[in-house]
């Protein structure tokens, strides 16, 4: 399974929301936008803060009781929500279609992305492709998240990583205990290469969730490498050991080796 499958991508109807604050697979709404030419210069609302401050200012001119101000307040917040679109019937405006800019309305939070040609630009997020062929899904949800969180938090998806590694053990049952402890069971029955990769996820995650030797707060290529490292044991202990089975068994029972 390659996990750009469920990333945003143009032309899907449905992939996992780019808000780290949502992150599900949800149907997304696609829009068309356009332009229209302005006559002054509009105040500009550029975060939750700044609106927080706009709408502050506009109640403290005014002598409205609580009850009254609470509504006021509401219907502002609703008029200048930077993810809010008019609906309905509207007066015919001078306005442009825009031919490489568009927009996509998840269904699960409501909220739009920002697209340029086939490119997403806002909320960032990762194009990154993963090849984790016949992996279980506990871990491939844990990867996804990691994929999800990488570019907003390195040090997040390095944790998720790790976390990630400990339950592929599980699912193939290595050892027993905590994760140093079943890398000391593997290290007796696989190969130093292998294991060093292991040591490596386990390391990195922990210096991520605690404070190490290692900076990985914006530390990108440890992150690449860790998402190639899951990649390989996958490999090494799901797909290699499901296409083994596979060829075996076409093996007629008759010309299987006795043991």
């Amino acid at each position: 399974m390659k996990l750009s499958n469920n990333l945003p991508e143009i032309e899907k109807a449905s992939f996992i929301c780019p808000y780290t604050d949502c992150r599900t697979l949800a149907n997304q709404t696609w829009h068309n936008t356009f332009v229209q030419k302005l006559d002054y210069v509009p105040a500009v609302i550029t975060s939750a803060q700044t609106l927080e401050a706009y709408i502050s200012n506009l109640l403290s001119s005014t002598n409205l009781e609580p009850s009254k101000e609470k509504e006021f307040r509401e219907k502002l917040e609703k008029m200048f929500n930077p993810f809010r679109i008019k609906r309905g019937n509207e007066e015919r405006i001078n306005a442009h279609a825009t031919v490489y800019l568009k927009l996509t309305e998840c269904f699960s939070c409501r909220r739009f992305a920002v697209w340029v040609g086939d490119k997403l630009v806002f909320p960032e997020t990762t194009s990154r492709v993963i090849n984790l062929e016949n992996c279980p899904s506990t871990v491939i949800e844990l990867v996804e998240e990691a994929l999800s969180v990488e570019m907003n938090s390195p040090r997040a998806a390095c944790t998720l990583l790790r976390v990630a590694l400990e339950r592929l053990l599980i699912e193939v049952d290595i050892g027993s205990g905590n994760l140093y402890k079943r890398l000391a069971a593997l290290n007796l029955n696989e190969t130093e290469t292998l294991f060093k990769l292991c040591e490596f996820v386990r390391v990195s995650g922990n210096e991520s969730a605690h404070a190490g030797e290692l900076d990985l707060k914006n530390n990108r290529e440890t992150v690449d490498t860790l998402f190639k490292c899951i990649e390989r044991i996958n490999e090494r202990f799901i797909s290699d050991l499901a296409l083994a089975n596979q060829v075996y068994d076409k093996i007629p029972d008759s010309k299987k080796r006795k043991t």
